[in-house]
């Protein structure tokens, strides 16, 4: 832009400038996220003072300034001055210094036309003199003398910094600045779904729009996992990450098995992501919290968790509340991205439909079945007995489901077997309803056939092939009313202690 962007007037109306705008955006972000933050505007330490010293050093040692920023830097000749002044007429930064004067803390300038980005920003050719806090550092010398000014000592950067920007920032430290630099951290590019973050071309995610699907311990897991590594960020595929993190507690709390590898790194990064570290807690598997969000009732959600064994009858209310807290964010995910989890209850009734005798027959033959408990395997090769002893077509068989569950009289198609191709599925015992899907009339992608899905009538959900394992209520409280702890000393949940 050609000038500080605290200086540019905030396009939304909001904030005082352009910068400070984005700045309360990430604020209110990482106040989201629960990760605590200390704000520093490098405007303010220019306006305090803060880098006086720093800029005087480096206009009394002009050159050796220029000799090691011409190592990095192309067009760096003797008449290159490292300081931009504010041109006090138009607000442009220019870089063209006619002259220093160190003992008054000045210097002069010349309003000159600046190439940045490819782009050309027309200076207004105006001269004149102003203080050395009216002006800032080139950014290669800027960055190294934060480091002293801040008393910075471990300095995380993407890779894209690591060639250029961050060597000539060690140089400028210790042979310009005579600054120690800080241990330094190279942390490989993000993807969103595969391809590259483009925020000119949209293909961006903002923090609100993923903790609208995600707690936020789940994201700041994401982002402790192997940081030097290459990330893909896929909202598709945003129950694996879950279920990821879920796993990833389990290993804490020593519930299951893992690798020495794998118990270091919970030990010490799981109490960093969460809120605070706590036992009394139940983790509903995330795709089965989306469609428990096919029912607005939070009662009947609790009520189905329950059945299918998702919540412990031990486990205090503090815990239950949160376990469901996670159904919304669930929802919202098989919404947004319109997959097979994306279920909306429209009755608790059986629908005033009719059919032949036979079919009739078959579908009562099948409710007794179902209500008897048995599990998703038992249902779907049931299905097909049930037909093949009624003498009815399975296509007619499975258009009648369609009838019953979905408001769909058209479609013959055998793919009302479940919710999902990716999971097993068990039905809690209870009465029937009946679900519809908000979008189209098959809930299952073209070309997946009735052997990869399972009976699903409501309220049947899948407790998941990856997330198989019942939510357990371990916590120290089990034996206790149903309470939670909110004060007082907190347990020590240290390994040592916890397997005593």
């Amino acid at each position: 832009l050609g000038r500080p962007y605290t200086d540019v007037p905030d396009p939304f109306g909001c904030c005082d400038s352009y910068g400070d705008h984005f700045t309360e955006l990430l604020r209110r972000d990482m106040e989201r996220l629960g990760v605590e933050v200390d704000f520093r505007s490098n405007t303010a330490l220019y306006e305090v003072g803060a880098f006086d010293d720093v800029i005087r050093h480096v206009l009394a040692n002009q050159d050796r300034a220029r000799e090691v920023l011409a190592r990095y830097q192309d067009q760096i000749d003797e008449e290159y001055v490292p300081f931009f002044a504010i041109c006090e007429d138009c607000g442009q930064l220019t870089e063209t210094i006619t002259g220093v004067d160190l003992e008054a803390d000045t210097v002069s300038y010349r309003c000159t036309d600046v190439e940045t980005g490819g782009d050309t920003i027309e200076g207004c050719g105006h001269e004149g003199t102003t203080a050395l806090r009216n002006g800032k550092l080139p950014w290669r010398f800027e960055w190294p003398a934060q480091w002293g000014i801040l008393d910075v000592d471990h300095e995380p950067f993407g890779k894209d910094h690591a060639e250029g920007s961050w060597p000539s920032g060690v140089d400028i430290a210790r042979n310009v600045l005579d600054v120690v630099p800080p241990v330094p951290m190279v942390y490989e590019w993000f993807t969103l779904e595969g391809e590259a973050l483009s925020s000119s071309g949209g293909h961006v995610v903002t923090v609100d729009e993923v903790l609208d699907i995600l707690e936020p311990a789940v994201l700041r897991y994401f982002f402790s996992k192997a940081p030097l590594k290459q990330r893909d960020f896929s909202i598709e595929r945003i129950d694996q990450l879950v279920d990821e993190f879920d796993e990833f507690e389990r290993v804490y709390f020593d519930e299951v098995d893992a690798p020495e590898r794998e118990r270091v790194r919970a030990e010490r990064a799981y109490p960093m992501v969460v809120e605070a570290v706590r036992e009394e807690r139940v983790r509903i598997p995330y795709t089965f919290a989306a469609v428990l969000g096919m029912t607005d009732d939070p009662d009947l959600r609790e009520e189905i968790a329950r059945r299918e064994g998702h919540i412990p009858d031990d486990a205090p209310e503090c815990a239950v509340e949160h376990a469901l807290a996670r159904v919304e964010r669930a929802r919202n995910w098989a919404r947004r991205t319109g997959n097979e989890f994306d279920y909306e209850l429209k009755r608790s009734a059986m629908p005033d439909v009719s059919f032949d005798e036979a079919t009739e027959q078959a579908l009562d033959d099948l409710a007794e079945f179902v209500a008897e408990g048995h599990d998703g395997e038992a249902i779907q090769g049931e299905i097909y007995e049930t037909a093949k002893r009624h003498d009815i077509e399975v296509a007619d068989f499975f258009a009648a489901g369609y009838q019953l569950f979905f408001d769909d009289d058209t479609s013959s198609d055998p793919r009302w077997t479940g919710l999902t191709p990716r999971r097993s599925a068990s039905r809690p015992r209870g009465s029937w309803g009946s679900t519809t899907r908000s979008r189209g009339s098959s809930p299952f992608p073209r070309g997946r056939g009735p052997s990869a899905h399972r009976l699903v009538p409501l309220p049947t959900l899948r407790t998941g092939d990856r997330t198989a394992r019942r939510s357990r209520y371990t916590g120290p409280c089990a034996a206790r009313p149903r309470r939670c702890r909110s004060s007082g000393t907190e347990p020590d949940l240290s390994p040592s202690a916890r397997g005593r």
